[in-house]
This record gives structure tokens, sequence and C-alpha cells, in this order.
């Protein structure tokens, strides 16, 4: 039988990100991720988060940890992989987490130090003018979930 386990998420990293080194010497950063999904309410669609457990490993993990930051838009492509432990009190725990191959930023605005003062950018000024079309306003709700 064959099978696919593929996640590809966009979202904002909502927890500060947590690097340690396995016992055999190997790098594992672990951060929340929250996507966004409409959800009905009423006569009304809003917004609400569904969060996700991110775990990157090795050289994915030291990278991402040294550029990423708590409420930065990120893109990771993985896969699910879930767990189960006891705890010391005999209570049984469960656990999907996505388990990233590829993580990164998406225009975060963030730029490395530079030495000299930066150049001022003359399409900064024209992007952010530019206004949403009209049409826009006559888009379908979307449908149900």
């Amino acid at each position: 039988m064959q099978g696919l386990n593929s996640v590809i998420l966009m979202g904002r990293i909502g927890s500060d990100l947590d690097l340690r080194q396995t016992q055999q010497g190997k790098a594992l950063c672990r951060f929340r991720m929250a996507t966004p999904r409409l959800k009905r309410d009423g006569e009304n669609w809003v917004e609400e988060a569904e969060w996700h457990d991110v775990v990157l490993w090795e050289e994915q993990a030291e990278r991402f940890h040294r550029r990423a930051g708590k409420g930065d838009l990120c893109t990771v492509e993985g896969r699910l992989s879930s767990r189960s432990w006891t705890d010391a009190e005999g209570k049984r725990h469960w656990k999907v987490e996505v388990v990233g191959q590829r993580a990164g930023l998406v225009n975060t605005g963030r730029k490395p130090p530079a030495t000299s003062p930066p150049e001022p950018d003359p399409t900064q000024e024209a992007r952010s003018a530019v206004a949403m079309p009209d049409e826009m306003d006559d888009m379908p709700e979307p449908p149900p979930f």
C-alpha cells in the first residue's frame, strides 16, 4: 500500500524557538506555529488560529534558530509524526508534530546589519499606495466548513 504524509504550512511563529542538543549531539529546534483559518460565526466569517507543534533537526534547526523569531511569518514543509508517552503519574499522552524538512522566513523585513546606512527604496512608497481592486468587494463569501 502506498501512502503520502506531506504537510505545507504558512503562518506566524507563536513561541520562542527552543534549540537543544540531543544526547547524540544532534541539534533540535522546537516552536509553535499558528496558521489562520476561517470559521463561520453566525452571519460573519471570523479568522481563528490553528496551532501546530513544529520540530526541525540538525543544520535546518540551527540555521532557522539563528534567523527566526516569535511573530515572524514562515513556511514549513515536512511530515506529520505522532508519539505517545506515559507521565510520572501513569497518565498516557499523545502528540502530533510537524517534522520540518524545510523551513524559511517570508518577507520579515529583517535585514542583516549594514556597515553603511541603507539606501532608501523608491518603490516602497509606490507599493504601499497600491489599492485593492474594486471587484474584490463583490467576491462571494467562502463556503461553510
